[in-house]
């Protein structure tokens, strides 16, 4: 292996490793914000599900009173029903006394219904609550061991990058350019493998004499692609 080959692999390793440090530093904040997101949409959901278990509430003390009051009102119509002064009289109390049990058998049926909705929400807000708090903690864990990490990654990338801009004079001058665009645009893929004489990035063979020129120890990119080419 010719010295230009293995410092152009040696460049390719540093590219790789500042490209991980730099990954984490990123992804970071990334998935401190996702976990953060999760803990507000939990804390939405539970405030939702309260306000619809207080709702829930609000509609069976209503009908509550509604029931209480057809009641009242059936006691009195039974008292005039006992006073009245002739059949036709009679019969329209009846038809009335009838009608308020049916609104109140659907009313008891409404109340059921909401008090079993009630307790309904009153395990998904035990549920949700049991959610939140674990969020939290995930969190807050996941946020205070990052920041924790951070002073070493941000001393690793520094390191890498001067490692980097030294190893980066094994690149001619007349090559810089356009190795530099090629970073700018690949980062830790500007430079590929050569394997079983075709580019590791792109799979296209390459052709003898770009083989011959590589073992020479000669600058080379892959024509198809663009990468700065190095035997392994």
């Amino acid at each position: 292996m010719s010295t230009t080959a293995a410092d152009l692999k040696d460049l390719h390793e540093l590219h790789r490793r500042l490209q991980a440090v730099q990954g984490k530093l990123e992804a970071g904040p990334k998935r401190i914000a996702a976990r953060e997101q999760i803990v507000s949409k939990k804390e939405t959901e539970l405030e939702a599900a309260r306000q619809k278990q207080k709702q829930l509430k609000m509609t069976s003390d209503q009908k509550t009173l509604q029931l209480k009051t057809n009641e009242a009102k059936i006691d009195t119509l039974k008292r005039k029903l006992n006073e009245a002064s002739s059949n036709r009289e009679y019969e329209i109390i009846t038809s009335q006394i009838e009608a308020d049990k049916v609104a109140n058998s659907v009313l008891e049926d409404e109340i059921l219904e909401c008090l079993d909705g009630i307790d309904a929400q009153a395990k998904a807000i035990e549920k949700l609550q049991t959610e939140l708090e674990a969020s939290k903690a995930d969190f807050g864990q996941f946020k205070t061991t990052f920041e924790a990490t951070i002073p070493d990654l941000q001393e690793e990338n520094d390191k890498l990058r001067s490692s980097l801009k030294e190893a980066e004079t094994c690149i001619p001058v007349s090559e810089r350019a356009q190795y530099q665009r090629l970073v700018a645009a690949h980062s830790d893929t500007a430079l590929a493998a050569v394997e079983s004489n075709a580019c590791s990035e792109c799979y296209t063979m390459l052709e003898p004499n770009i083989m011959v020129e590589l073992n020479m120890g000669k600058i080379r990119f892959c024509r198809a692609c663009g990468r700065l080419l190095y035997r392994e």
